[in-house]
């Protein structure tokens, strides 16, 4: 569009207000905005001037800060967090263990039992992976009488995941409990209490969710 452009039929002009003013700039004076504007430059490189660039004119809202009496419980809210069972990973096995697992296992399928790695049976009904996912209400005494198992080592080996877990507290449908080895307690390597702490501080902080 200049001054002498020819309308097509249908074009649509916008006209002016009275007193409004636009100052006409010519090739010559580019990169020099009209009066009045200011060039903001998008990005630039490490050795270029903003001075030497073609400017962009933007225009942006001005926000509207108002202090507000009440929070808004919409704009801020706090994710309910479940207990869950933390994933740790299994302890390193000697080759000397692992030959006894693969045994154990062997053994397993020629007598349709399931057997520990040292040829020690598994109690009848034992979860896989030695994980029970509880039934609603049912309680850690419970699951340590069905099980077989010791009572004291099913709560502490699962305070981790459940401070508040105790032997005679109800559980929810769903909740999941590692039962304890039958074999007895096993060295645990070098890793573990430092692990074992870090679980409990990120299930100690609210915002710590998405890493459990």
């Amino acid at each position: 569009l200049n001054a002498n452009s020819r309308f097509r039929e249908g074009t649509e002009v916008k006209i002016p207000r009275p007193g409004d003013r636009c100052e006409f700039v010519p090739a010559s004076r580019l990169p020099h905005a009209p009066e009045g504007w200011s060039a903001y430059c998008h990005w630039t490189f490490p050795d270029q001037k903003v001075e030497e660039l073609f400017p962009s004119f933007m225009m942006a809202r001005r926000l509207d800060r108002r202090p507000r009496e009440e929070l808004d419980p919409k704009t801020s809210v706090l994710l309910n967090v479940e207990d869950r069972r933390a994933e740790a990973p299994s302890p390193a096995l000697s080759i000397k263990e692992l030959q006894d697992e693969e045994e154990a296992e062997k053994a397993a399928k020629e007598h349709g039992a399931k057997m520990l790695p040292g040829g020690v049976p598994l109690p009848e009904g034992w979860p896989e992976g030695g994980v029970y996912v509880c039934e609603e209400d049912d309680r850690c005494a419970d699951v340590a009488k069905k099980f077989g198992c010791d009572l004291d080592r099913l709560v502490t080996g699962n305070k981790a995941t459940y401070p508040s877990l105790n032997k005679t507290f109800p559980l929810r449908a769903g909740t999941q409990l590692r039962l304890p080895d039958p074999r007895g307690d096993r060295p645990q390597p070098e890793w573990h209490p430092h692990v074992l702490s870090l679980v409990r501080k990120l299930i100690d902080n609210r915002y710590a969710w998405p890493f459990l």
